[in-house]
C-alpha cells in the first residue's frame, strides 16, 4: 500500500486495485443473497407486496450508493 498526495496536497493511502475489486464483489456477493433470502422469506409468509418493495427499495439504493461510491 502505497501513498499519494489528493488534490489538496494531503496524503492519503492508496488502496490496490485488486484489493479493492476483491472488497466490492464481496459486499455487493452479500447484499446479492441478502437480499434474495428476504424475497425468498416475503414469498413464503404471504403478501406483504408494500413492505416488500420497501425492502427491495432499500437494498437497491444501499447497492447503488456502494457501487457510486467504490467506484
Amino acid at each position: 500500500m502505497g501513498i499519494h498526495l489528493d488534490k489538496e496536497g494531503n496524503s492519503t493511502p492508496r488502496i490496490n486495485i485488486t484489493r479493492r475489486a476483491l472488497e466490492c464483489m464481496l459486499l455487493f456477493s452479500t447484499l446479492g443473497c441478502i437480499q434474495l433470502y428476504i424475497k425468498d422469506w416475503f414469498c413464503m409468509e404471504g403478501n406483504y407486496e408494500p413492505l416488500y418493495t420497501v425492502c427491495c427499495t432499500a437494498f437497491n439504493s444501499t447497492i447503488m450508493y456502494l457501487y457510486l461510491r467504490y467506484r
